[in-house]
């Protein structure tokens, strides 16, 4: 199953790929890390900044 699991930065409001079931992200972008949840499994949703 190798779906594209994106989410979008909410600085630069651009769309990124995150990887299956992962808890943390950067944006390429702007470099911004974010928490990631996973309300779905296909589904990842940015939960706020990580420290």
């Amino acid at each position: 199953m190798s779906e594209d699991l994106k989410c979008r930065c909410l600085n630069c409001l651009k769309r990124f790929p995150i990887q299956s079931n992962v808890k943390e992200a950067t944006c390429p972008h702007c470099n911004i890390k974010y928490r990631i949840s996973w309300p779905w499994p296909d589904q990842p949703k940015i939960r706020g900044l990580a420290k």
